[in-house]
C-alpha cells in the first residue's frame, strides 16, 4: 500500500491537480490493474489519516484551502460577493460562491470546517468569467458585469458599498451584451439597480427579491 499511496501523494498532492477522482486514480494506476476496491481502500486510508478531504461526491483534495473546493463542481467559476473579494472590490468576509452548469444541489456546503455556496446555471448562462492567479492557483471567476448579474438573478441581496463598487468598474457595452441572454423584464430590473443615486451613505443594501420594486434598506 506505502508504494501506491507515495505515487499518490506525489501526482495529486501538487497544485496541479487541486483536486482528484476515484477515476484519475484508476487512470494514473491503471497499469497496476489495481482494483476499484483496493482504490476506495487507499482513499479511506488517507481520510482516516486526514491526509484528504472530501469535497463532495467523489472528489477529493490534499489541500485545505478553499479556493479549491470550486474545481470540484467542474465546469465553474467564483461568482456574487466572492468574485468581488478576488476582485478587489469587496474587504467584508463572505461565503464562498461556487456557480457550476453540474446537476447539483444548490446549497450551502461544508469544507475544512468553512461555508460555501453551490448555485447551478443553466448552460446558455455560463459566461462571463476569466482566470486569476490565487497564490498557487489559476482559478475562474465572475467580471463584475456578470457578478452584478448574478447577484440579481439569483435574488441576492446587494450592499450599497459593493454597488457603488461594482457599477464603477462595470464595462457598460459588456453589460449589454451579457444582458442580451436574458429577458427584458430582467434587464429593465439590473439597469434599474444601477440608475438610483449610489451615493446615499445611509442606505446600506439593495434587496433584489422577486420582480417587486428594489427597496433601499436603511440599517443602523
Amino acid at each position: 500500500m506505502t508504494k501506491y499511496i507515495n505515487k499518490i501523494r506525489e501526482r495529486f498532492g501538487s497544485y496541479d491537480y487541486p483536486v482528484f477522482t476515484i477515476t484519475d486514480l484508476r487512470v494514473f494506476l491503471g497499469n497496476t490493474r489495481i482494483s476499484q476496491r483496493y482504490l476506495k481502500l487507499l482513499i479511506n486510508h488517507l481520510i482516516r489519516r486526514k491526509e484528504i478531504t472530501r469535497i463532495s461526491r467523489g472528489a477529493y483534495t490534499f489541500h485545505k484551502e478553499m479556493a479549491v473546493v470550486g474545481f470540484a463542481y467542474s465546469p465553474f467559476y467564483y461568482g456574487m460577493e466572492d468574485a468581488l473579494s478576488y476582485r478587489n472590490l469587496w474587504t467584508q468576509s463572505a461565503n464562498p460562491t461556487i456557480i457550476t452548469t453540474r446537476n447539483v444541489r444548490n446549497g450551502l456546503r461544508k469544507f475544512v470546517n468553512s461555508n460555501y455556496m453551490v448555485k447551478q446555471a443553466p448552460t446558455n448562462l455560463f459566461f462571463g468569467f476569466d482566470f486569476i492567479k490565487y497564490y498557487e492557483l489559476w482559478i475562474p471567476v465572475s467580471d463584475p458585469e456578470k457578478t452584478l448579474i448574478d447577484l440579481v438573478y439569483y435574488n441576492h441581496d446587494i450592499r450599497v458599498d459593493a454597488l457603488e463598487k461594482l457599477a464603477d468598474a462595470l464595462n457598460r457595452r459588456r453589460l449589454a451584451e451579457y444582458l442580451e441572454h436574458y429577458s427584458k423584464n430582467f434587464r429593465k430590473k439590473v439597469m434599474g439597480i444601477l440608475k438610483p443615486n449610489l451615493k446615499q451613505k445611509e442606505a446600506t443594501t439593495y434587496h433584489t427579491h422577486s420582480s417587486r420594486s428594489i427597496r433601499i434598506v436603511k440599517v443602523s
